[in-house]
């Protein structure tokens, strides 16, 4: 078991197991042979009109086991209703998210809904529940099977990444944040004429930025600090102290008058330090915290090297 995985007591990880269908083979009746006394042909008779007999019955019994073949190997994909492809597809977008964000934004605060949904989902293989040790929220995020099906849909967005699985404990709570945040500069976005056209999370600008710095790798030290601030900027990113910047939320979004802009975003805590905060706040980042952590963030708040408005989830 992944050491992501939730344990023993999570009944909602087990998968429904999948049934072989019977063997139509099965379902003939074989003659038996005689050895050639009289017993033995009036056995082979009476098999052979025993057979005849049941013939009907025989047919009727492959088609039965025919439709079950069917119906087993139905794509479950198809049977999932708009509303569970939006629950996946959130899952799939932000990586995980808590029970209490998901029945707030999806449900609507009808949490008996987002309940009976997400047991269906995770029934079917296609979500897992975990349990963060340090808060002991109740999360979710995609299976891999999950994750697949939402990539083989016809009517996925292609150009949308999506993720399966928890990658850090000890981050979750910071990353489950993040479908929060969403929630709220959606609505400025929207209120304002936008479109949002794409959500990128610091997974996808990582492994982006790790890919440009592995092929100038050979180069010398020299040619490769020259060429770092050049692949940041292609990527719309910042070198801030020698290190890029990397937000954890980044949405790409169609104005009213169509044209293309983007912004860039980062959940902070109160275990940032003031020159983390200042290198977020450099590169361009709008700086988001919870009231709690907000609090916290006072005193860094009134640094002047930041010199930005920490704003409240």
């Amino acid at each position: 078991m992944s050491r992501y995985d939730f344990e023993p007591d999570d009944f909602l990880s087990q998968p429904v197991p999948h049934r072989s269908p019977t063997s139509p083979g099965n379902s003939f009746h074989t003659r038996e042979q005689g050895d050639g006394n009289t017993a033995g042909d009036e056995q082979s008779h009476n098999n052979s009109r025993q057979n005849d007999s049941r013939e009907p019955d025989s047919r009727e019994s492959i088609q039965e086991r025919s439709d079950e073949r069917l119906d087993l190997e139905r794509d479950p994909s198809l049977d999932l209703s708009d509303s569970e492809v939006r629950t996946l597809t959130d899952l799939g977008t932000f990586r995980s998210i808590k029970f209490d964000d998901l029945a707030h934004y999806r449900y609507g605060e009808d949490t008996a809904a987002a309940r009976t949904e997400l047991n269906r989902l995770a029934r079917s293989g296609f979500i897992r529940r975990h349990v963060i040790p340090r808060s002991q929220a109740e999360v979710y995020a995609l299976t891999r099977s999950g994750r697949q099906t939402l990539e083989n849909r016809p009517d996925r967005e292609p150009a949308q990444t999506l993720y399966d699985g928890l990658v850090k404990w000890r981050e979750a709570d910071h990353d489950t944040a993040v479908y929060k945040l969403f929630q709220k500069v959606e609505d400025d976005i929207t209120r304002s004429g936008g479109r949002i056209t794409r959500v990128v999370l610091d997974f996808e600008l990582k492994r982006r930025l790790h890919q440009q710095l592995a092929r100038i790798s050979s180069r010398s030290h020299e040619e490769q600090a020259h060429r770092k601030p050049e692949i940041a900027e292609e990527l719309g990113l910042k070198v801030i102290n020698g290190r890029v910047a990397i937000p954890d939320l980044r949405l790409e979004y169609e104005t009213s008058d169509h044209e293309q802009g983007r912004v860039d975003f980062e959940v902070v805590t109160g275990h940032y330090r003031n020159r983390d905060l200042a290198a977020k706040a450099a590169a361009g980042f709008a700086l988001f915290a919870s009231e709690a952590d907000r609090a916290r963030l006072r005193a860094a708040m009134a640094d002047p090297e930041i010199m930005q408005e920490i704003l409240s989830l």
